[in-house]
């Protein structure tokens, strides 16, 4: 037969876009990188517009931005020096470390040092600050509907508190003043950003000198604490000698401690009664005397060494409390002069200058992310579209829903091609060497390599449901075998349309099925000349029902056997499987059965029950044929046969 050697893989290769095209219902985590690409390009258009969409509301916004200006001012924090004590004259010089630099930058940062500055620059009573101040805006639907969504406050500015209105001025001066540190240079960079460039230098130079005043009020407070502390010290100091200055005093005066002379007498008077006593031992009324008076200079010595030795610890507390009354006075004296020239721990390095150009909005940057980021997010889309998208777009859906291989694919004709050559199997006889015609000799090869010698081969061409072009192909199968030197019946038992009997202008049967089968009408009744050699039609009435199982009967195998003589191909196109039950009962009949659906139009689902049920019902089911795929678009969905102009010349 003329078939036995032709190829089946047909004019798009099938085994070769087999395992580029992954099904999308197998998940988002198997996709590929070239998957992505193929997705991308089926879906360029939704791509497209999200990006444009995109790119123009981000214009739209930028457009409604105010230019900012950038401005920056710069300190640097030193060692701070702190006195060792209340009373030495050393300092003690710490130095700057991380810790203390990203601590300065944290108050420099807090919403209480913001307060401050915007109490400074006065920018409560600055309307572009103050909304409480401005105009209000005018009220519309959108507003209203943004505000009962709560997405912004639609509350009249002018009926905002006092706090209200300052915690307003404090918000927007923070969202356009920053802190920046450095712990390497201990430098802290202060920036403001503002519509107007006086302002933002204002701004960063106003932080600047706050904080700096900041540190020199905490030092002068520092020394002032410790100032009072020395004064009050002094003061106790002064209460202290003046009462030992008085205690030494009535030690002198009451016991006469400036008389130097009195203890030397005294002394001299101890020896002479010693030496007077010594002499008067016989005496004892005169040793009487003068052991009296013995002891009572004896006494007066003790008291006087004791008042002595009590004057002299008073004059050493007295000299103690002296020199510390003098150390602190000292003391006290040099933290004037430090207050009066004392330097801060901070100083500003540079001053924020009004800058000259806008900072921002960036357009060429900002239109530049938003192009990435509204292709990605268009290419997500097109994920997800697929993901959700259960049509037949490629061989692999098809394969993956069914089990089954794909035989061929058939690209999808003009309108006008088809209205000149009178449709499909027209197409076939003008162009037997184009995309469509291979196509359709793949699969007529298909149901014809394996057949027996001298017995022609019956084969099914079937759909899930209507529109997806079963007919057409049976229709084109018909023609193409016998342009090929076949003789062929084409079997028309889609009685309810009749589309490939009309479309190869078949005359009308007035005979039903039944007729047929119980062999009240002869075979010869039913069949028909059509307008190509070697290609008869055998047709019934319209909507005429197919009876329960009639081919298993002895009439049908007869009816059969004699077609199978008389003819090289047996072609039978059936009402679509999904919507008629009648295609089902041909499985004693037919040796081969093809599966057709329509690229983009039946979903997997369909496609899928389809085929259970053909293989539940006992049909030998070759493989599926892909109908109506658009060639231009063919290339995304791993169709490359298409892509040259030979091959699309004349399809859509």
């Amino acid at each position: 037969m003329i078939y036995e050697n032709h190829t089946r893989a047909g004019p798009d290769m099938s085994s070769a876009y087999r395992s580029t095209s992954g099904d999308a219902s197998a998940g988002l985590s198997a996709l590929g990188g070239f998957d992505l690409v193929q997705i991308a390009r089926r879906n360029f258009a939704l791509i497209f517009v999200l990006t444009a969409v995109g790119l123009a509301l981000t214009a739209f916004w930028l457009n409604r931005q105010p230019l900012s200006y950038a401005s920056t001012a710069a300190i640097m924090l030193r060692a701070s020096e702190t006195p060792s004590d209340t009373t030495a004259d050393r300092t003690i010089s710490a130095p700057v470390n991380a810790n203390q630099v990203f601590t300065e930058a944290e108050v420099l940062s807090s919403r209480d040092f913001i307060t401050r500055l915007a109490e400074q620059l006065n920018l409560i009573a600055d309307p572009r600050y103050n909304p409480a101040l401005g105009e209000p805006k005018p009220d519309s639907v959108l507003r209203r509907a943004l505000g009962n969504l709560g997405l912004i406050d639609t509350q009249d500015p002018r009926m905002l508190s006092e706090l209200s209105q300052i915690d307003a001025v404090v918000d927007k001066l923070s969202s356009q003043y920053s802190v920046t540190a450095s712990e390497k240079h201990n430098v802290i960079q202060l920036s403001a950003r503002s519509p107007d460039p006086t302002l933002s230098a204002e701004i960063a130079n106003a932080a600047a000198t706050q904080y700096i005043e900041m540190l020199s009020a905490e030092q002068t407070a520092n020394l002032d604490h410790l100032a009072r502390f020395l004064s009050q010290r002094s003061e106790v100091i002064a209460s202290n000698i003046a009462r030992l200055q008085t205690e030494v005093a009535t030690l002198i005066q009451e016991n006469e401690l400036r008389d130097q002379a009195t203890t030397s007498e005294l002394l001299a008077e101890k020896a002479s009664l010693r030496a007077r006593l010594d002499a008067a031992s016989s005496d004892f009324s005169r040793r009487s005397l003068l052991e009296n008076r013995l002891d009572d200079i004896t006494r007066a010595l003790e008291s006087r060494v004791a008042a002595e030795i009590q004057l002299a610890e008073r004059e050493l507390i007295l000299s103690t409390e002296t020199d510390r009354f003098d150390a602190v006075r000292q003391r006290l004296g040099e933290l004037e002069a430090q207050r009066e020239a004392q330097s801060p721990d901070a100083a500003q390095i540079s001053r924020a200058e009004r800058p000259r150009a806008p900072e921002g909005p960036l357009f060429a940057s900002t239109l530049a992310v938003a192009l990435v980021a509204f292709f990605l997010l268009g290419v997500l889309g097109a994920v997800l579209r697929e993901h959700m998208n259960r049509l037949v777009l490629s061989p692999a859906d098809a394969e993956s829903a069914t089990g089954m291989e794909v035989i061929t694919s058939l690209p999808r004709l003009l309108d006008n091609t088809l209205k000149r050559h009178g449709g499909p199997h027209g197409v076939m006889a003008h162009d037997a060497n184009g995309a469509y015609s291979n196509a359709v000799r793949a699969l007529v090869t298909s149901v014809v390599d394996e057949a027996a010698a001298g017995r022609a081969p019956v084969a099914m061409i079937a759909s899930a449901v209507s529109g997806e072009g079963k007919s057409s192909i049976a229709s084109s199968m018909a023609v193409s075998a016998s342009l090929d030197g076949l003789k062929v019946l084409l079997i028309d038992l889609d009685v309810y349309r009749q589309g490939s009997s009309t479309s190869l202008q078949a005359e009308a049967n007035p005979h039903t099925l039944a007729d047929l089968f119980s062999e009240v009408v002869p075979l010869t009744s039913y069949i028909s000349a059509s307008p190509h050699e070697r290609l008869d039609v055998m047709t019934f009435k319209p909507n005429s029902r197919l009876p329960l199982r009639v081919f298993d009967t002895r009439a049908a195998q007869r009816i059969f056997k004699t077609i199978r003589r008389d003819y090289d191909l047996i072609i039978v196109d059936t009402p679509p499987f999904l919507a008629s039950e009648e295609a089902a009962r041909l499985a004693a009949v037919v040796d081969k059965a093809i599966l057709v659906t329509r690229w983009r139009m039946c979903r997997r689902e369909l496609l899928a029950t389809t085929a259970r049920r053909m293989t539940r019902s006992g049909f030998d089911v070759v493989g599926i044929a892909i109908n109506g795929v658009s060639p231009r678009s063919a290339q995304a969905y791993g169709y490359y046969s298409y892509t040259s102009d030979y091959y699309t010349n004349g399809y859509a």
